[in-house]
């Protein structure tokens, strides 16, 4: 059976692209970091350190604190 996407989860969606239209970020670098997001945080547990920033997060992935940004709110949340 194919998912249904909810209204409001279409407006989300459609907010996050205008957000981004502007970014340097292409979409396949962005599925490369998200596999690479998701690695880290479960070989390394970065989540479970309570001093953890975007920035901290964003150095160990070696990329800008705003890709990893844009990264999480596209396709982690």
């Amino acid at each position: 059976m194919p998912e249904t996407i909810q209204p409001e989860e279409k407006i989300n969606e459609l907010v996050l692209s205008n957000k981004y239209k502007n970014s340097g970020l292409s979409k396949q670098k962005s599925v490369e970091l998200s596999g690479a997001l998701g690695t880290l945080m479960n070989d390394r547990k970065p989540h479970q350190d309570s001093e953890l920033t975007l920035f901290i997060l964003a150095k160990q992935l070696s990329i800008h604190p705003n890709y990893l940004s844009q990264i999480i709110n596209q396709r982690h949340s």
